[in-house]
């Protein structure tokens, strides 16, 4: 049985969220060296730092776990991504309403409200992306399963 198109129709959805995957990891690279690189006075973003290590590393296993299952044609594998996609989405959610307030409101830094929001409008539409790509390709293979 083909895989279906997904995407922009150029390829499965396995090929797809093979590519998202290894997207995913590249992207996790940049936080990862944020953490790793220590700077004059680290000492004050340490918990930052401890932060978007420990979110590069799951974000890397996550990412990790798709290929593993695109691999072995294993839905199973597909459901951490899934949930962690829908986390985020929520928390971008909660974050987006949270700086509309912000803009519509007396804070004093309304330039970094407009920018942090127009950020998490993009990063939501990726995200939601993101979400429809790896849900086809648990769709496909839990349809392969069944045969």
């Amino acid at each position: 049985m083909p895989a279906p198109r997904c995407c922009c129709g150029a390829m499965s959805v396995v090929t797809g969220s093979q590519v998202l995957a290894t997207i995913m990891i590249l992207s996790a690279i940049g936080p990862f060296v944020y953490a790793a690189v220590p700077e004059d006075d680290s000492s004050q973003h340490v918990p930052t730092r401890i932060a978007a290590a420990l979110g590069s590393i799951l974000e890397v296993a996550i990412a990790t776990l798709v290929l593993l299952g695109c691999k072995k044609y294993q839905s199973s594998f597909l459901r951490p991504v899934l949930v962690y996609v829908m986390v985020a989405l929520v928390l971008l959610i909660i974050f987006i309403f949270t700086f509309i307030v912000l803009l519509l409101t007396n804070y004093d830094d309304k330039e970094f409200a407009g920018e942090a929001l127009a950020y998490c409008i993009v990063e939501f539409a990726f995200k939601f992306w993101y979400l429809t790509v790896f849900h086809n390709c648990y769709k496909h293979f839990k349809e392969v399963e069944r045969y």
